[in-house]
């Protein structure tokens, strides 16, 4: 622990973000020797956390820090990540500056929507299109995966409760077809059941991030808006 909080005294400043768990011995004295590294700089921090956990006290110098819980989704982790570099960005940034690109247009993504329900998916697609997306829907599992060996998509809506084939099969059924197209497909899943061992579920079956339903259009668009954006296509792990 001792050569950890010496290297994040050396090199603290050289990330944007650092990520520390509360239950690493010596967490409070790394969080200060990390903000003690360069303050100037000021690497954000974020605490990881059990989120089953809560009645454990944190050290004062840690009570400001933004937590994000465990098991936490590819999303969460995503946004906490860009939060910290927003904040950090918006404290150092000159206020007569232009708006970066990011700031001044949306990426326009290409989503595959995977629903049954009919008034679902004219609702889920209404918003999406109104933001300016490229949307596909399908009925059911079978013909999301045909739709994937089609074309790529930004990200997929995965219903998780579909007929002729389910979003947990069709997901680990696109899972082993990532090693034929040679990257990662973002699955988002949509349920009805929102109770942690659904969502556990969903993260176990190999989905990216998890949308309770009815969805809300704020959630929907950070779900396809960041994700997306984030996360940059990258060859499957095979």
């Amino acid at each position: 622990m001792r050569q950890l909080r010496k290297r994040a005294a050396a090199e603290g400043g050289r990330y944007s973000v650092v990520i520390v768990d509360d239950e690493i011995d010596g967490a409070a004295e790394l969080v200060d020797s990390v903000r003690n590294s360069s303050p100037s700089a000021g690497s954000g921090i974020i605490l990881s956390r059990n989120r089953y956990c809560h009645n454990r006290p944190l050290p004062g110098s840690m009570l400001d820090l933004p937590v994000i819980h465990k098991p936490f989704t590819l999303t969460e982790i995503l946004r906490s990540v860009d939060h910290a570099i927003g904040a950090g960005r918006a404290e150092s940034a000159d206020p007569e500056a232009p708006p970066s690109d990011r700031q001044r247009t949306r990426r326009r993504s290409s989503v595959l929507v995977a629903e049954d329900n009919s008034v679902n998916r004219k609702v889920v697609s209404h918003l999406l299109q109104k933001r300016g997306h490229d949307v596909v829907l399908v009925g059911n599992g079978k013909e999301a995966i045909e739709a994937v060996r089609q074309r790529r998509f930004d990200v997929i809506l995965m219903d998780c409760q579909m007929p002729v084939m389910d979003g947990y099969e069709a997901t680990g059924c696109i899972r082993e077809l990532e090693r034929e197209l040679g990257y990662h497909v973002l699955i988002v899943a949509l349920t009805a059941n929102a109770v942690d061992g659904d969502r556990q579920r969903c993260l176990d079956a190999g989905m990216d991030s998890y949308l309770a339903k009815p969805v809300r259009a704020q959630e929907l668009y950070e779900a396809v808006e960041e994700l997306s954006v984030s996360y940059s296509h990258e060859p499957a792990t095979l």
